[in-house]
C-alpha cells in the first residue's frame, strides 16, 4: 500500500531532522530550512500520487491522506528522537508530546495531529471499501 510507504517516508524525515537538528543552535538559512524539507516531500508525495495514475480517485484520496498525515508520524518520530538523544529531558513525553520552542510555520499539539490522521484516513479507507465492492 501506498500509504504505507508515505507513513514510513513521515518517520524516517522526523528522525533524521531530530538527529539533524538536536542540540543545535537555530540557524537561519535561504531558503528557510522548511521551504527545503518541504519541497523535498511535495517531490515525494508527487512521485507517489503520480504512480497511482490513471486512477484519479485513489490519487485525490491518497493526497488528502498525506497532507493531513505526515504531521503525526513526523512530528512523533522527531520527538521520540530528540528524547532519545537528552536522556528523556527534552520531550518527555516523546510521541504524544509537543514543541512550545519551534520555529516551523505551523505546529500542531498532539491531539490536533491525532485528528488530522483520523480525518485524513477516512478518503482512503472510504477508497479501499468501494473499490472492493465494485
Amino acid at each position: 500500500m501506498i500509504e504505507a510507504l508515505w507513513i514510513l517516508f513521515a518517520i524516517s524525515c522526523g528522525l533524521t531532522e531530530g538527529f539533524l537538528l538536536h542540540g543545535r543552535p537555530p540557524v537561519k538559512t535561504k531558503p528557510d530550512k522548511h521551504v527545503v524539507f518541504t519541497f523535498q516531500r511535495a517531490i515525494v508525495g508527487l512521485g507517489l500520487i503520480w504512480s497511482t495514475y490513471p486512477n484519479i480517485l485513489h490519487a485525490i484520496a491518497f493526497a488528502f491522506f498525506a497532507l493531513l498525515t505526515f504531521s503525526l508520524f513526523h512530528n512523533g518520530a522527531m520527538y521520540e528522537a530528540r528524547k532519545y538523544l537528552s536522556g528523556g529531558n527534552l520531550y518527555p513525553r516523546g510521541w504524544v508530546d509537543e514543541s512550545t520552542t519551534t520555529d516551523a510555520k505551523h505546529s500542531y499539539s498532539f491531539m490536533e495531529r491525532l485528528w488530522q490522521f483520523i480525518v485524513g484516513c477516512i478518503p482512503v479507507v472510504l477508497y479501499y471499501i468501494f473499490k472492493h465492492q465494485i
